[in-house]
């Protein structure tokens, strides 16, 4: 059996603890008012009527072979993909891509579903494509 330490020591532990014990007090209230802070995602603007009429005003601009291709790539399909599942070549892809981007005035392809979801072609409840 171990003998219990002298008095002196015994304070000093004993001082260390109740310090320690401080400090991560400290550390858990920020950690905590951090966690809350983190909780609640900013508010996200919502796009006014006007924007939204633009959108669809843009997307009404597209052939059917480029919405075929918004929505390939809305379920998450690479350009190959699209191409095999259109019946088209992947450079064929690539162009249509580009039509869509310069009639939604998006500069790449998440913005361009984007566009699709807040002006109406494109619902969050269709399946995802492989």
């Amino acid at each position: 059996m171990i003998p219990p330490p002298a008095e002196p020591a015994r304070t000093e532990l004993s001082d260390g603890l109740d310090r320690l014990r401080l400090a991560l007090a400290v550390v858990q209230d920020i950690l905590d008012s951090a966690a809350a802070d983190l909780s609640a995602p900013p508010p996200r603007p919502d796009p006014d009527a006007e924007t939204v009429q633009g959108y669809r005003h843009s997307l009404s601009l597209l052939t059917a072979r480029e919405s075929q291709v918004l929505l390939s790539i809305a379920g998450g399909m690479s350009n190959r993909s699209a191409a095999h599942v259109l019946s088209i070549s992947e450079k064929t892809v690539k162009n249509h891509l580009s039509a869509v981007f310069a009639k939604l005035g998006a500069v790449d392809r998440t913005q361009a579903v984007v566009i699709g979801i807040r002006g109406g072609a494109i619902t969050l409840d269709q399946p995802l494509s492989a």
